[in-house]
């Protein structure tokens, strides 16, 4: 066909879509394409109108057949290569775009093609030498000085990211696009008031720039200016609805939840909680307080706090009992709010159906501690249902969980007023919520009451303040006498501890040595592998004191983040301690991770939120826990497994017993902490903390108890379980 007539054809195909008239501008390119089916330039125009279209796969037809008319056609095998990019298919977009790079290896646009597909594909070392090539080709070729700092930031290597960001906003002082980069770099490194002048700076160029008003809140709220944070956050949403719920979904999704509405307040909360999350504790005391002051302020002016992620993180900072019980119930009224409480339905005759409630039947803490539960309940008596909060993860521990139940429901694609439907269609009895108002928790369902008994256990290690729930799995350790006040659930006394072991937990059968593990070859080994939230300064002080008593001592932690080794060995040098001995481990595949245990010494538990699962770990691999308890129950939990482990000496009266203990237990010579060890490791056949089977009884005595009184009529009360003979022989649960 001769050109003039394709560009002609291609010229009116232009004009229509000018016009906004793509299906227009389609039947000209279908027509012209059936006239003259090996035309390339007509096939290529096709299918990029066909892209516009998102008629994909008709459009890697037409590229396909431009590639096999003209083999290295570089406009086909581009947008090829992009398209393979946008579909996930990582591999061929690489080897398409690299053969374009490779013919045109001084084109910046090409090296930076390449770059993109390595960026969404997930490997971020070679789209920096990728963009690094592009840019060395053209200095001024913008969107590879953007989305650079893009995939810096994403390597956590933010100040690099910040030097590339506002070089080019140097560059380019034009460009909103290359500000507001500059503000999410400040934004990441807890630089509110530089992020707020980016800011400013991207939406003088463009005012209607919804995602820098978006960072500007962020940035507002870190500096506690909730007020004009808020107004940002309204005009955001406002401007482009749908960046405000990607916004939404992203935030929530960081901090471990399902898209909801924040506001200014809970922002700023977050923000400061971040940096506790970081050890970085420049501000916990304002965190502190400002979780006093907003929650009181809210609910005396009727603005209650009613984020669904605050309870938890306030349970492990000292605010007042009053502002956290406050806070549950805030959330819980909010909840409440919308939802239909389902029809009660006369309960089936036969065996009680426990439904038990979960986002974390998956690699997590609690599937690990649970996995033999549901398989050990009696048939007899129980009927045992799953419902699953969280997309199947493909792990061994999902699989075990769904093969120890009876009926598995994956409901993580349902909305929170169907999965109450299901629970209810399914007439379960009594509807145990494992999570309470941890990540990606659920919990406004039981708001709908699906069930006569719903129970809070495990997951949340305080009252939910809800009137959905009757009842809350507890001992006397945990919540003494007069904390029942502090409580809207009857609490449901367990006879050892309300926690819950695997007696079976596989280990790694390998053999670590300290230097595979990023410790020296020498010094006593403390450890305290909890999440980084839960070390704050008042405990860290006290370690720091036992290192220096205890000569060339090491302290091992756990952390997720660079930051938090360089917060902590800055804080331990503030101390006069060297900072190397603080030595922070990346986390590790489970049992590898139990394996590691074999090289500390002594756990060192912390204070305002003790060691859970980390706690049953060390105790697990014969490693003594050394745990100080507090007045709320996530800070008694280290007491109450320590009892049912048979070594209640471990746990001491308050902070000075705490240090001389420790160093008593290190000092060279000792032989006290040989002969725990060795009186660890033969509880471990005897102890009620890891004789899950005895436990599961306990459990099914406390739900018997319950259903009773519901079968009679009669409302909740507290229970205390009685205590039982073991369930089964020792030598049977042990191989």
């Amino acid at each position: 066909m001769p050109a003039s007539k394709t560009e002609a054809i291609i010229a009116r195909v232009e004009q229509h879509q000018r016009d906004g008239d793509l299906a227009a501008a389609e039947q000209v390119c279908d027509e012209a394409c059936e006239r003259f089916p090996d035309d390339a330039a007509l096939l290529e125009r096709r299918a990029l109108l066909r892209l516009q279209l998102d008629n994909e796969d008709q459009a890697l037809d037409d590229l396909d057949a431009v590639l096999r008319l003209v083999p290295g056609h570089p406009g086909a095998l581009r947008s090829r290569g992009m398209l393979f990019a946008r579909q996930g298919r990582h591999k061929q977009a690489i080897a398409d775009l690299r053969v374009v790079a490779s013919a045109t290896p001084d084109d910046a646009r090409s090296q930076h093609d390449v770059a993109v597909a390595f960026e969404m594909a997930g490997d971020f070392a070679s789209a920096l030498a990728q963009y690094d090539l592009a840019l060395k080709c053209d200095p001024d070729f913008l969107p590879a000085g953007l989305n650079r700092g893009y995939v810096l930031a994403a390597m956590n290597r933010l100040e690099e990211a910040l030097a590339n960001n506002r070089h080019v906003a140097g560059r380019a002082p034009h460009l909103p696009e290359a500000h507001y980069n500059v503000a999410e770099v400040l934004v990441a490194l807890h630089r509110p008031e530089d992020a707020l002048v980016a800011c400013d700076r991207a939406i003088a160029l463009r005012p209607d720039y919804a995602k820098a008003h978006i960072d500007r809140a962020l940035a507002l709220a870190e500096l506690g200016r909730t007020e004009p944070a808020q107004l940002s956050l309204d005009r955001a949403r406002e401007l482009d609805p749908v960046a405000y719920r990607d916004f939404n979904a992203g935030f929530a999704a960081k901090i471990g939840g399902f898209l909801e509405q924040f506001d200014a307040r809970s922002l700023y909360l977050h923000r400061l909680y971040q940096e506790q999350e970081e050890c970085n504790w420049g501000r916990r005391q304002e965190l502190v307080n400002s979780f006093n002051r907003l929650i009181l302020e809210g609910q005396a002016c009727g603005r209650e706090m009613t984020d669904t992620h605050l309870p938890f993180r306030a349970l492990g900072l000292p605010i007042s009992r009053e502002a956290g019980s406050l806070l549950a119930q805030s959330v819980a009224m909010h909840l409440r709010a919308g939802a239909t409480v389902l029809p009660r339905q006369k309960p089936a005759a036969g065996r009680i159906r426990v439904g038990y409630v979960s986002p974390d039947f998956r690699v997590h803490p609690a599937a690990f501690l649970t996995r033999r539960l549901y398989r050990l309940h009696d048939r007899s008596r129980f009927e045992v249902f799953a419902y699953s909060l969280f997309a199947d993860d493909g792990s061994e521990v999902r699989r075990d969980i769904v093969a120890g139940v009876d009926c598995f429901r994956d409901v993580s694609a349902l909305n929170s007023a169907q999965i109450p439907e299901q629970i209810h269609r399914d007439g379960i009895h009594i509807a145990i919520d494992l999570s309470g108002y941890t990540n990606y928790t659920r919990s406004e369902l039981f708001a709908f009451k699906p069930a006569p008994i719903q129970v809070n256990y495990l997951g949340f290690p305080g009252s939910l303040g809800s009137d959905a729930y009757q009842y809350a799995i507890v001992d006397d350790v945990v919540c003494p006498p007069g904390e029942e006040r502090w409580w809207t659930e009857r609490l449901v006394y367990m006879p050892d501890s309300y926690f819950v072991t695997d007696d079976q937990a596989r280990v790694a059968p390998v053999t670590l040595d300290r230097r595979q593990v990023g410790l020296p070859q020498s010094g006593f080994v403390f450890s305290c592998f909890n999440n980084s939230y839960k070390i704050e300064p008042e405990i860290f002080s006290v370690w720091m004191r036992i290192l220096a008593r205890v000569p060339g001592s090491l302290l091992w932690l756990l952390g997720r983040d660079v930051r938090i080794e360089s917060n902590l060995r800055r804080e331990a040098e503030a101390r006069g301690v060297d900072g190397s001995r603080v030595v922070v481990g990346p986390f590790l595949p489970r049992e590898v991770h139990l394996a590691r245990y074999t090289l500390a010494g002594l756990f060192l538990d912390t204070l305002y939120y003790n060691a859970h699962t980390t706690a049953v770990d060390a105790l697990w691999m014969g490693v003594p826990v050394l745990s100080c308890p507090g007045s709320t129950m996530p800070s008694r939990v280290g007491a109450s497994l320590l009892r049912a482990a048979g070594l209640p000496e471990l746990v001491v009266r308050d902070l000075p017993e705490y240090e001389e203990t420790a160093v008593r237990l290190a000092s060279e010579g000792s032989s006290e902490l040989i002969l725990l060890k060795a009186r660890l490791a033969q509880n471990r056949l005897s102890c009620a903390l890891f004789d899950t089977a005895t436990f599961v009884r306990h459990l099914e005595r406390a739900y018997e108890m319950m259903w009773s009184r519901e079968q009679q009529g009669l409302p909740p009360e507290s229970i205390r379980v009685p205590r039982t003979q073991r369930a089964v022989p020792l030598h049977t649960r042990w191989h």
